[in-house]
């Protein structure tokens, strides 16, 4: 008799044990689950964040690659670099009638192409002077490098002269194709 009772009181407690592992088991799976979820999610925001950022990267590269291609002279994938350093002294000398623009020969240095310039011319007026520095200033691809400015007066006439010595310069390296799409 106490058998039986204590066989059922046994199997009550073996079930119990077990009903509570299970209970138990599951309790930490799903914690674990829950932290394991918890952290996939963090690391997924973060590639979120990550992929954002690479996509912004992306953009202002390309926006970067756009404004240098705007920043090239007309013409630069079809013309040689001596080409348009001589069509922007053509440019000077259009722009600016007056001037005696003198120019030697060609340098490579510090992989760039380099050609000295002189550029002489009177100065009636002290604005068309600095809005002709600032109009040779603006040169932005070739670029114009200044060494040296006088203004001196003229020993056979009364003029004014503004000579401005420099270098109409642009890199050797060559870009292949157009940056832009």
């Amino acid at each position: 008799m106490y058998y039986s009772e204590l066989k059922k009181a046994v199997i009550g407690h073996l079930i119990a044990g077990v009903i509570f592992a299970a209970v138990l088991f599951l309790m930490i799976f799903s914690v674990r689950y829950g932290k394991s979820l918890s952290e996939a999610v963090v690391l997924f925001e973060k590639e979120k964040q990550k992929h954002q950022q690479m996509n912004q990267a992306v953009t202002d590269l390309e926006n970067v690659m756009l404004a240098i291609d705007e920043m090239l002279p007309e013409g630069y994938y079809s013309r040689g670099h001596r080409d348009i350093i001589l069509l922007a002294i053509a440019d000077i000398k259009s722009n600016l009638r007056f001037a005696d623009v003198k120019v030697e020969d060609f340098q490579e240095a510090n992989s760039e192409i380099v050609l000295p310039v002189i550029i002489e011319f009177p100065v009636e007026d002290y604005t068309v002077m600095t809005e002709s520095v600032a109009y040779i200033q603006s040169f932005r691809f070739p670029y114009f490098i200044f060494d040296d400015i006088n203004i001196v007066r003229d020993q056979k006439t009364p003029d004014i002269i503004c000579k401005i010595q420099g270098s109409i310069r642009m890199p050797a390296g060559r870009l292949s194709q157009p940056l832009s799409k």
